[in-house]
């Protein structure tokens, strides 16, 4: 079993059956992500949020382009289509090297004057917590 697909079912039991389809993707596993990401931020759980971030940010920081590429394009790219209201805890979760490398994934989505937010919100963020994102990943 590839390590995507173990880290996923590691962090996501609830997954397992629909993850050890033969046709499940990365890409898969990021459309399955995002509706989880949006529920974790509107019932404000920070454990779920961990999972999701940290697998995301494992995914992003890999060689594999399926890997890198479906974590670009079916999470970041659209976490900024859940309500604004949570845009202020999403920037939390993302480290610099996210920012740098979806910034244009953004502006390719957004208009401007949301942008202009996104970039703001960014640029204040008081509590960062992606620095332990890689640690939640060897203690799960």
């Amino acid at each position: 079993m590839a390590a995507w697909r173990r880290k996923l079912i590691a962090l996501f039991p609830e997954l397992r059956l629909a993850a050890s389809a033969p046709d499940f993707t990365p890409y898969t596993a990021f459309f399955e992500l995002l509706p989880l990401c949006r529920v974790a931020h509107e019932h404000r759980n920070e454990n779920q949020l961990k999972s999701i971030y940290a697998y995301s940010e494992w995914c992003f920081n890999q060689k594999s382009q399926d890997l890198w590429n479906s974590s670009g394009v079916c999470f970041y790219e659209h976490l900024f289509d859940m309500p604004e209201s949570m845009w202020p805890e999403i920037v939390e979760w993302l480290s610099p090297n996210v920012v740098a490398s979806c910034r244009g994934l953004w502006e390719a989505r957004l208009d401007a004057e949301d942008m202009l937010l996104v970039e703001r919100l960014i640029e204040i963020c008081k509590n960062p917590k992606y620095a332990g994102l890689h640690e939640h990943l060897r203690t799960t």
